[in-house]
């Protein structure tokens, strides 16, 4: 699941107005119908739940717009050929690295968000979330881990990607520090 805040220029003519979009996409329906449903149960009205694969038909309209994608992406190792299986295994099923699906949104990040737009994704160690935000810094992001816990026998981190401020060297501090 991604959930997506497009700025104020998101679907609007008039960029100064003070507007964002809410978003949550998935390619699951039933994880789709599931959110739709939990959202409902809180009385929350103001998101927009979407089945697309990997923001599908969305890409061209959110261009440049997102300022804060949460991601979840099917993270576990496992062999290639699970990662098109379907089912709750796209769920999990990551390929080689866990990586199949992460690199894929990975390519996408420098035209999806907007010039102050950050990404926080869930990892872990098999993912060499370390390794991403090397990759990441040769595309303009800066990156550390904002969070670490054991959740079983995983070791979930959450990866905080945004572009690199303009004249600023890759030792800047994070967004809000």
């Amino acid at each position: 699941m991604a959930s997506l805040v497009a700025g104020p220029s998101f679907g609007h003519p008039a960029a100064h107005r003070r507007t964002c979009q809410l978003l949550a996409v998935d390619h699951s329906l039933a994880a789709v119908e599931a959110t739709r449903n939990t959202l409902q149960a809180h009385q929350v009205t103001e998101v927009d739940v979407i089945a697309a694969s990997l923001l599908g038909p969305l890409v061209d309209k959110l261009r440049g717009s997102v300022d804060i994608m949460v991601f979840n992406p099917p993270y576990v190792p496992t062999p290639d050929e699970e990662v098109e299986r379907g089912g709750i295994a796209s769920a999990w099923a990551g390929g080689y690295r866990g990586r199949r699906i992460i690199d894929r949104v990975l390519q996408l990040l420098p035209e999806l968000l907007s010039p102050r737009g950050e990404l926080f994704m869930v990892t872990v160690a098999e993912n060499e979330p370390q390794g991403i935000i090397e990759e990441m810094l040769g595309f303009g992001f800066l990156g550390r881990i904002a969070a670490a816990r054991q959740a079983d026998e995983e070791a979930l981190q959450i990866l905080h990607l945004w572009r690199q401020p303009a004249g600023l060297d890759t030792g800047a501090p994070a967004p809000g520090q």
